[in-house]
Parts: C-alpha cells; structure tokens; sequence
C-alpha cells in the first residue's frame, strides 16, 4: 500500500488504473425517509442493453410536488448510455411519495447485468495511456480531448467512465484546481466504489479523508475513515490518519452542525439483470504508464504545503 514517509507535502495527482476485480463502497447515501414513500418500483433493465451485458450508474434529481407526485426530473449525471438514462427516468417518475412539502431529492440508479470485476477494454486502455503521457508532457489540453475521445464510444464500460473520472482528476490537480480534483474522484467512486480496483478505491478514498481534514470538512473525513478502515488493508493503509481523525471528531463533537457529510444522493437502487456472467478481456494487475502512487503526498501536511492542526 502506499509509505507515507518522504512523501510530497505538494498536492499531486494520483490516478491509479489497476486492472483487477473486487470492489467496494466510497459514498454512503444519507438514510432517507422510506416512511414517506407510498410507492417504489424498481426501473426496468432494457433488454437491448442486457443482453449487451451493459451497465452503468445514473443520478437523478427531481422534485417531489406537495402531493407527493414526481416532478422536474431530469439526469444529473449520466451513465453515457441513453436507453440506461431514459429507463432510469421512467422508472422513478413512477415513484411516489407521501403529501407535504415539496421536497429536491435525488437518486442513485445502478444496473449491473451479473458479470463481476473491472473491465477496460484493449481501446480505453490505450486511450487512457495517451492521456496520462500528455499530462506528463503538460499537454494538459490535448489530453483532455483525447478522454473525450474514449468517453464517446458508445459500449464504454462503467469500470472506464470511472478510471477516466480518475485521469481527469489528475488533469485537475496539475492544474492547481484541488476543489475539482476531488470533485472527479469522487465520481469516480459513484455506485459504491463498484467499477474501481479494490485497491485503487482504498487509495483513492484515502486522499478523499485529507482532502477533507485539509478543508475542513471534518465529518465527511470521519465517515470515510471509517469506511476505509472497515478492512484490514485499509486499516493498514489508514493508520497514519488515526491522530487527524481523532481531532476531527473531537471537532465534531464540540460543535455537531459543523457540516454535514458529503453524500452523492439521497436513496439508491440497483437494478439486478439475470444473465450469467462471462469473461471478459483484462490487463491482470497492470498498471497504467504514467500514472501510479508516487502522486501521493504526505498526509499530515494538507495539499497547499501547510500543516493541519488542531
């Protein structure tokens, strides 16, 4: 895992393209309110895309009219595929709540047809590579054109939209934007962390907790801790952060409104398809050239070079 010793007190990108399977969780939703749902139906699998084996993730946002009716619904972040978008919408414009005041929410809508792992294809794969080569070169500009590029293509894979949330991250911060580095992240671990490399997502959901002690954001920090350290890689991995979490929480509870945890959305629902799974191609353990973990920085320093203290 990654040696915090000797590390940059520098914010660095650091995009990891692991091409291995198991996955895990990154944003927890807030528990809703399901007392106020009268009803909750489950949003088709198009079968055009089922037996296609192709899944994604969708947010949607909308508003819940005062007599519990589904209103102004729209994708917030789409899948890049538009019959998963559309069935998405369909599907939770069909849901209904309880009267009373009209409500924003928002929701997670997952589809996963039953294959297990990440998967990049052969193409992303290069694409990607060339991507994080310009970025070496600070071409940062013909570099975001190149993602766009693999971002187009029409079976591109959830596990892909994800590692190239990742690159554009990197993109980000080697444009000093720290605040939108964190923003691709975590995209990148939409859907539980289900489409990253297991321990690509530990890793990403470690510089997510010192971004957010760095930023004050001390509760998101806690909550992500204590996801992290649900494993004993992550507690490995974590172990280092136990004195900054510890004051985050003393933080915590001497003023409780502090702030709130992020969360991406306010409820989630995966939609199960039932084909059985196949192999498919994958780079076993591979990395991807110009990228990897010595973008770390030191974590007792926050990313502007300043130490963070209590």
């Amino acid at each position: 895992m990654i040696d915090s010793e000797g590390l940059s007190p520098v914010m660095l990108a650091f995009v990891l393209l692991a091409f291995s399977s198991s996955c895990t969780v990154m944003d927890v939703d807030p528990p809703s309110d399901e007392s106020e749902v009268f009803t909750k139906p489950e949003p088709e699998y198009p079968k055009s895309e089922l037996e296609r084996r192709r899944e994604g993730w969708v947010l949607v946002a909308y508003s819940v009219s005062r007599g519990g009716i589904i209103e102004d619904l729209y994708v917030r972040e789409s899948s890049g595929n538009s019959n998963l978008d559309q069935a998405a919408l369909e599907g939770v414009r069909k849901w209904r709540y309880a009267p009373g005041e009209q409500r924003e929410l928002s929701a997670l809508i997952s589809y996963v047809s039953g294959q297990e792992g990440t998967r990049l294809s052969p193409k992303f794969y290069y694409q990607n590579k060339q991507a994080h080569e310009l970025i070496d070169e600070g071409e940062l500009e013909h570099a975001s054109e190149v993602l766009a590029i693999a971002r187009d293509d029409k079976d591109l894979h959830p596990s892909e939209l994800a590692y190239s949330f990742l690159t554009e991250g990197r993109i980000a911060s080697e444009r000093g934007n720290t605040a939108e580095q964190l923003h691709y992240y975590r995209k990148a671990m939409l859907d539980d962390g289900r489409w990253l490399a297991r321990e690509d997502y530990l890793d990403v959901l470690y510089v997510a907790i010192v971004f957010a002690l760095d930023q004050g954001d001390f509760a998101s920090a806690v909550r992500d801790y204590e996801l992290l350290t649900e494993s004993r890689s992550g507690r490995k991995l974590g172990k280092d952060l136990e004195d900054l979490v510890r004051t985050a929480r003393v933080r915590i509870e001497a003023d409780p409104s502090v702030m709130q945890p992020y969360a991406v959305a306010d409820s989630s629902m995966t939609v199960k398809g039932n084909l059985p799974p196949r192999q498919y191609h994958t780079f076993d353990q591979q990395r991807q050239p110009g990228s990897g973990r010595h973008g770390m920085y030191n974590p007792k320093k926050s990313p502007s070079g300043g130490a963070w203290k209590d």
